[in-house]
């Protein structure tokens, strides 16, 4: 248990997770259980702000409570879990072909920061493996290598295309861009971590047969004179 406790392999993707229930769940609830007294019986609820009012029946109070909270945790969850957008893309395309669910086959925008997390959890999986590479937990093999440099390398790609590529009055409106550009540029980090503990692998097994030749063998003796 303290082995698992100590490794990043396992601890990313459980800290990801906690990190959206951290910004959703959590928000959500103290939100729907802040107004909950205010409903009587089957009595709606009127929210003003500004100029801006709104009633909410009692039965869409929970379901309005999360969709509040995924309007705040979307710009977080985009740049921490950004992975999950080309996993979540061709799971929406499938869904398309059915009749299951329509409505999350279409993929609307209250269900990204509730499933990128899911999505995700491949891609810290990863990253988990890497770090644990640069500390001497796990050896980082010539494919891992070669797949972290790949991916590192395709990311870094997307990220100076989309910021190179659409100016800024074509930008303007479109804050999910500007969050998609930065997740991308995050995870260009961290995809290169895996490829970076190869390297430093690499170097001490080089690094351990010059300083210890083959054969070599130190005389524990003191010396005579």
């Amino acid at each position: 248990m303290k082995k698992s406790l100590k490794s990043f392999t396992l601890l990313l993707p459980v800290i990801s997770l906690l990190i959206a229930i951290g910004i959703i769940v959590v928000p959500a609830l103290h939100f729907y259980y802040r107004l909950k007294p205010l409903a009587h019986g089957s009595e709606p609820i009127t929210l003003r702000a500004g100029e801006f009012q709104m009633e909410i029946q009692p039965k869409e109070l929970l379901p309005f409570s999360f969709q509040r909270a995924t309007w705040w945790a979307e710009k977080p969850i985009t740049i921490l879990d950004v992975p999950g957008l080309f996993v979540g893309l061709p799971i929406s395309w499938l869904l398309s072909l059915t009749n299951w669910n329509p409505e999350l086959a279409l993929f609307p925008l209250q269900w990204r920061p509730i499933l990128f997390p899911v999505y995700a959890l491949p891609a810290w999986l990863y990253v988990g493996c890497g770090i644990d590479g640069l500390l001497g937990r796990r050896r980082v093999g010539r494919i891992n290598m070669i797949f972290s440099i790949v991916i590192a390398t395709a990311f870094a790609l997307m990220c100076g295309g989309l910021e190179c590529g659409i100016s800024a009055a074509e930008r303007q409106g479109q804050a999910r861009l500007g969050w998609s550009i930065q997740g991308l540029a995050l995870w260009t980090l961290l995809f290169a971590i895996p490829s970076v503990a190869w390297l430093i692998q690499r170097r001490k097994a080089v690094w351990g047969r010059v300083s210890d030749p083959p054969g070599w063998v130190e005389d524990p003796s003191p010396h005579q004179p």
